[in-house]
This record gives structure tokens, sequence and C-alpha cells, in this order.
């Protein structure tokens, strides 16, 4: 009677990674106990599915492939699979790589690791791995909080970004999401408000005066008001509270009275100059 395997391996899909593939066979043998070499050989070229095998095929020709070693197997398909990079062009793609903005700390540590693979670091992979992760965070305050830190690892590089990012997190999540008083960056860019890209808020102050039409909380492009005309300047395109003939004629108005006012004092004092002459006149 055949004996029941433990656990399932799909087929191979060109595109994923073999070398993972081929790790996960070989845990696949260990865990089901199969250590004849034929075995193995049946296994591979039963569940790699017909396309591959049909690469394989290819590989091997104008031998067949269960006349083949696992090992030669799975090496000709590494081969065919595997984009070997060389050392130089792996590094500079794991130096230039940056957090994107959409992802979390801990799905940034796993693609460096890949990155990372290839590059040859050997007994400096961690301190590469350091000084990457540091230098390529998305976070400029989460990149000053650990530059300050002494002897500082790898490992610790990641359980302090993972603290920040949760408290960063659960700080956003307490904060008001009303438009009274701050705002957040995604109900507020919508507006078009001032955002202030370092505490990631925007004052509502800043939206109430954006459009240039009308002075209403919108873009000045959206406002319906823009074919209205002013009756201060009799021109299309603002309201009369947006108008600069409007604050120009104010400012002159204020000046003109400001120089009215002087005048009056100056008349005052000169009538209350005849008055009193006259009376020491006549007191004389």
């Amino acid at each position: 009677m055949a004996t029941r395997m433990i656990g399932t391996i799909e087929s191979y899909k060109n595109g994923q990674d073999f070398k993972a593939y081929a790790e996960r066979m070989e845990q696949f043998f260990i865990v089901n106990e199969i250590e004849e070499e034929k075995k193995k050989v049946g296994l591979l070229i039963t569940l790699i599915g017909p396309e591959t095998y049909e690469i394989l095929k290819n590989l091997v020709s104008p031998a067949v492939p269960s006349s083949k070693g696992y090992s030669e197997l799975v090496k000709l398909l590494s081969g065919h699979f595997v984009e070997k990079k060389s050392a130089i062009a792996a590094r500079y793609e794991f130096y230039h790589y940056r957090q994107l903005e959409s992802q979390s700390v801990n799905d940034y540590v796993i693609e460096l690791k890949k990155k990372a693979g290839p590059c040859e670091f050997k007994t400096f992979l961690n301190e590469a791995l350091r000084d990457k992760f540091v230098c390529g965070l998305k976070s400029e305050q989460t990149i000053r909080r650990l530059l300050a830190e002494d002897d500082l690892s790898f490992e610790s590089a990641v359980k302090l970004a993972c603290a920040f990012e949760g408290a960063e997190r659960e700080t956003r999540n307490m904060q008001p999401q009303s438009i009274q008083g701050i705002n957040y960056k995604n109900k507020i860019d919508q507006k078009g408000g001032k955002t202030d890209s370092k505490k990631g808020w925007t004052n509502y102050r800043q939206i109430k005066e954006d459009c240039q039409c009308c002075g209403g909380a919108h873009a000045t492009e959206k406002c319906f008001k823009k074919s209205w005309t002013c009756f201060v300047c009799n021109k299309t395109g603002h309201l009369a509270n947006k108008c600069r003939f409007r604050r120009g004629t104010y400012q002159r108005n204020i000046h003109n009275l400001k120089k009215e006012k002087e005048e009056e004092n100056e008349n005052s004092m000169q009538e209350e100059e005849i008055i009193l002459g006259s009376i020491n006149t006549v007191s004389g």
C-alpha cells in the first residue's frame, strides 16, 4: 500500500523564485522521510508541472530527465530560472532602494534582505543592512532618532523603527478628524488646503481663503462663481471681497481720513490760539 504524503507542493510557475521552490522541495522530502535518489527525481518531475518539465527536457536533451540525478536537475533549472547578477550590480540596486510611501517597516526589511542576497556582503552583511535600513527609511523623524542611538545594530534598529511606527499610527488614530481646527492631509488635500508635510496636518483658516475668486474653502479652478462680475471693477472672475481695486480704494480712504483728521486738529489749535490772543488783548 502506498504511503500517504504529508503536505503538498504546487506546480512551479515561471516568474516565481525557483531557489525558494527548491528549498521547499527539500523540506517536503525531509517531512516525508524520502532519501532515495530515484524517488526524489520522480517526485521532482511529477510536482514541477508540465510546462516546467518541458523546459527540463530541453535542458537535458538528448538525454531524458529521469536518467539524471536530483541535484543535477535542480542545478539545471536554477541556471535557467534564477537571474544571475554581478555583485556590483546587485549592490547598486541594494543601496538605491528606499522604503516606499505605502510600505510598512517590516515589509521594507523583507525587501531589503531579498536585495542583499546576491550582493555577497559575507561578514559585512549585518552592517550593510543596518546602514541601508536607516538611510532608506521614509520617516526623517525616525532616522534622526536612530542616528542618536549608540552601538546600534540592525536588529535593534528594526525593533525601534517598528516601535516608532506603531506609536505614530496610534497617535494619528487618536486625533480628531473634524474639519474644524486641525484636519489631516488625506481629507484636506481634496479641498486645496495648504498641508504641512512634516506634521501631516492642515489648518482650516488656511483653507478658508484659498479661493481667489470668492474666498471660499475650495480650489479657485473649481469655483462656480468664476463667471460672476465684480461690482467694484466690473470685471469677471472674482467677487468684490477679493477685488484688488477695492482693497486699494480702502487703503486710500483710510489715508485720506487720517489726513483730514490731522488738518482738523491743526485748525482747531489755530482757532484756540486766536481766541486766547483776543482775550488777552481785551483784558489788557
